[in-house]
């Protein structure tokens, strides 16, 4: 498959968004979280074009984003480097004791799979619905965890939401 170069564009509503290789991500900041979307035009999120995703969520989280609410609406796949682009945007939102939160309604989904086989269920919360992980969020206050995670569909260990409900080092 013949690779293209990324391009920045502006959504008919004028949301920011950049698409490469058949998926295209847009971001909308709210007072709460910024929202970013990832749609697969064709292909997913892989080893190709999951280093320019991550450059750009660098750049939001670099320009105080906050907490991150990462949508996967119809991306067919998500792999090893696309999580460690998670990953890479979670460590830094940590140190500001903000989090990222993954929406993804195929509860077959190969990313879902890989959260839970490599165990980062506890970094990673995952919600079915963009309103259950927003929900979450308002019910928890800055950073990860509180007890509308349970009420959102999702559960957290509890040394995850003592060790992440705060900033850096409480």
């Amino acid at each position: 498959m013949e690779r293209t170069a990324p391009r920045e564009f502006l959504d008919a509503d004028g949301t920011p968004a950049i698409a490469v290789d058949g998926v295209r991500m847009s971001y909308a900041c709210r007072p709460e979280c910024t929202v970013v979307t990832f749609t697969g035009i064709r292909g997913g999120l892989d080893l190709y074009n999951a280093p320019v995703f991550r450059d750009r969520l660098r750049d939001l989280v670099a320009g105080g984003c906050g907490d991150m609410v990462i949508v996967l609406a119809d991306i067919g796949y998500v792999d090893e480097t696309a999580l460690g682009a998670f990953v890479f945007v979670h460590k830094r939102l940590r140190r500001t004791g903000h989090g990222v939160r993954i929406v993804e309604a195929d509860p077959g989904s190969h990313l879902r799979k890989l959260v839970r086989q490599t165990g980062m269920t506890s970094i990673f919360p995952l919600f079915d619905r963009l309103e259950d992980a927003l929900a979450e969020l308002a019910g928890s206050g800055a950073g990860m965890g509180g007890a509308a995670s349970a009420r959102a569909g999702r559960t957290a260990p509890a040394e995850h939401r003592a060790r992440s409900g705060g900033p850096p080092g409480t």
